[in-house]
């Protein structure tokens, strides 16, 4: 056992972590394969692709984009894992136990075993995949128009990285037509996106995590801070407009929901970050609101050579976002309503999340206990912060 191993095993040890799955989990698992016989819309003919990082083992959503004379037709295509893993099931109890995926750098204590997360449920190339979609009509000014949910068959037609989008993106020879046409027409949208996201105010903090180069002794020979592209953007806003939608969803059919909340900072923390800024050189009158200091404060940080450090103590004077039933909107993305619906390979509330959909789909609404699912929420929202 090298360095970095021990070291592991000293964290999962000191905090009780599960690393390791029980019989009923294993009995499960040996029986559990993927129906691609069920009625679902088959979209394994549109070009929907993956795009990650070049180290991911599980893709969990993949993107489709159409642009017409009047607007842009976004498809995110997510893995269906509640057709896999059932409510109540010994899957589905050391899932919601487990709460999240942890990461450490090389190891990864995933939330569902890897016969799912990397297997039945990740959408790999040239593979029938059974997925969730969220389907949206977006305007040329960036207003999502309309959307719908829905159980489709996708087989995604390339997975591809980060890296080849942005080069695709700048130059779409030499990718196949229909696959450059959506990307093009993605990238158009992202613009868009980011045009509608800049004049709502949105918090724009650069948060990259560093990467790190392990050797065989278990020793960091190098620490990477990967370049934020474009097409990390084009990844983002696609998923950050299935979330909206998934939490309008939900508001609509259940008037409640699991939902992703993040409240405004506290007078004191504010107090605070305005005191530290003003020692570092900032001259200028503060706003009058939250969110005007709080950009006055990134933007004095990103024309300093601490950038990275000064926008750390920006984030650090803002609250945790959490899983919650109440409709507390997002203060850092400046939204009335926000969920999680696009991982739920990796975390638990994305799954409820699509539970809560397909049971809609399927014409299955059950009551939505509130005050249940509202523990539930603060237990997942613990499991997140022990994670991190």
């Amino acid at each position: 056992m090298n360095n970095i191993e021990q070291a592991i095993t000293q964290v999962i040890e000191e905090n009780n972590l599960s690393s390791l799955w029980n019989e009923g989990v294993c009995r499960e698992l040996d029986k559990l394969n993927l129906n691609l016989s069920d009625k679902r819309k088959d979209l394994t003919k549109v070009p929907f692709v993956t795009i990650d990082g070049s180290d991911a083992k599980d893709f969990d959503d993949a993107i489709h984009c159409i642009e017409s004379q009047s607007s842009y037709i976004l498809s995110v295509a997510i893995a269906d894992v509640a057709g896999l893993v059932k409510t109540k099931s010994a899957l589905d109890k050391e899932a919601m136990h487990r709460g999240t995926s942890i990461y450490f750098p090389s190891k990864v204590i995933p939330m569902l075993p890897e016969k799912i997360s990397n297997d039945l449920c990740s959408l790999v190339p040239n593979k029938d995949r059974n997925t969730v979609v969220c389907e949206m009509t977006i305007s040329f000014s960036g207003n999502i128009e309309s959307y719908k949910f829905l159980e489709a068959r996708i087989n995604s037609h390339k997975r591809m990285t980060y890296d080849e989008v942005n080069l695709i993106v700048k130059n779409s020879s030499g990718i196949n037509k229909k696959i450059g046409y959506s990307l093009v027409a993605l990238s158009k949208l992202t613009r868009i996106l980011l045009r509608k996201r800049q004049e709502r105010k949105a918090l724009e903090i650069e948060a990259q995590e560093p990467s790190l180069k392990i050797n065989k002794l278990g020793d960091v020979d190098k620490i990477d801070l990967p370049k934020r592209l474009f097409s990390h953007q084009m990844v983002e806003e696609s998923m950050l407009a299935a979330n909206v939608c998934a939490a309008n969803f939900m508001h609509k059919h259940y008037k409640s929901g699991i939902y992703r909340i993040h409240e405004e900072p506290e007078e004191i923390k504010l107090d605070s970050l305005k005191n530290f800024f003003s020692i570092k050189g900032f001259s200028k009158k503060f706003g009058n609101n939250s969110l005007d200091v709080l950009e006055q404060c990134l933007q004095f940080a990103r024309s300093k050579d601490l950038n990275k450090s000064l926008q750390t103590i920006v984030l650090q004077s803002l609250k945790r976002a959490e899983y919650s039933t109440l409709e507390k909107g997002h203060f850092g993305l400046q939204l009335d309503r926000y969920s999680h619906f696009t991982s739920p390979i990796r975390r638990y509330p994305d799954l409820m999340v699509h539970r809560l959909i397909k049971d809609v789909i399927h014409g299955n609404k059950s009551e939505f206990n509130k005050d249940e699912m509202e523990e539930i929420c603060n237990e997942l929202s613990e499991a997140e912060r022990i994670a991190e």
